[in-house]
């Protein structure tokens, strides 16, 4: 699957949400389809985003580059580290 046009479709719907907190607190409710995790998120957030998913039964996607690169490929001008996709 094409995490870049997964992430433009989901901008164009507006089914986003950025950030660690807000991303967990949407798992946490269940209303994600999936999480979005740069290459270079910190390990502590990337075991606390893949627990909670599992625990959700949602998707976790690993983006190929940085979080510079992954807040570019979502239109905003800072990084993004952890970002999710709204059912």
């Amino acid at each position: 699957m094409d995490i870049t046009k997964l992430i433009k479709n989901a901008i164009e719907a507006d089914k986003i949400t950025i950030g660690t907190d807000s991303t967990l607190k949407y798992l946490n409710h269940d209303k994600l389809d999936s999480a979005i995790i740069a290459s270079n998120c910190p390990k502590n957030i990337k075991c606390d985003i893949e627990k909670t998913a599992k625990l959700s039964n949602s998707k976790i996607y690993t983006f190929s580059g940085t979080s510079i690169e992954l807040g570019a490929t979502a239109r905003k001008p800072f990084s993004i580290s952890v970002l999710g996709i709204k059912k």
